[in-house]
């Protein structure tokens, strides 16, 4: 995916990626790297390559020299910068804040997560069980443009680096409002783009 940030010395190249993780290379390589993006192709050719050749290194030549990679630096190249998969997953549960939900899609039948806007869209596990019942027998009624007023947690996962693993967030409404707050008239004739 595309770099969040890059930033260059006179010695380095520092880029960060879309899960924050910021990785430094000398600033020759990069300038290679980004000159052309066929670059990026023919390292993944090269690591095919020497996944099956019992090569200590090889050399990338260009018109402004060459630049030598060592098996140790190669092999490293090849791993991934964090794995999901890792036994060292720690979950953070954050504790409950009161906001103001936008429902966007509501469950009015079932157990499944209702979607909301709160600065994204997110889905959320509704546990406040007086709540649902309300919007089944019908005492409450969820339009769309109808906010909630209500207790959420967040958790989500840090890798052993301690970064939140992208994808992990998990929300979950403990306490909802029983008044509904409903879109005023300026609300509904506002313009997306105002």
């Amino acid at each position: 995916m595309k770099a969040k940030k890059i930033e260059s010395n006179s010695l380095e190249i520092a880029i960060q990626n879309h899960h924050n993780q910021i990785k430094k290379f000398a600033k020759k390589t990069g300038e290679i790297y980004f000159k052309n993006c066929k670059i990026e192709n023919i390292i993944i050719n090269q690591f095919t390559i020497l996944d099956d050749d019992q090569r200590s290194n090889f050399t990338i030549k260009t018109a402004d020299g060459e630049i030598n990679i060592n098996k140790n630096s190669f092999e490293n190249m090849k791993t991934k910068i964090h794995d999901e998969d890792s036994t060292n997953i720690r979950t953070v549960k954050q504790k409950p804040i009161r906001v103001d939900l936008l429902v966007k899609k509501p469950d009015l039948l079932g157990e499944s997560k209702w979607q909301f806007i709160y600065n994204k869209n997110i889905e959320a596990k509704i546990d406040d069980e007086k709540f649902l019942e309300k919007v089944r027998t019908r005492q409450i009624t969820i339009l769309a443009g109808d906010k909630i007023n209500c207790e959420m947690e967040v958790e989500y996962d840090l890798s052993e680096r301690l970064e939140i693993i992208p994808k992990s967030e998990r929300y979950n409404i403990k306490k909802i409002s029983p008044e509904i707050i409903q879109p005023s008239q300026e609300d509904n004739q506002k313009s997306l783009f105002e």
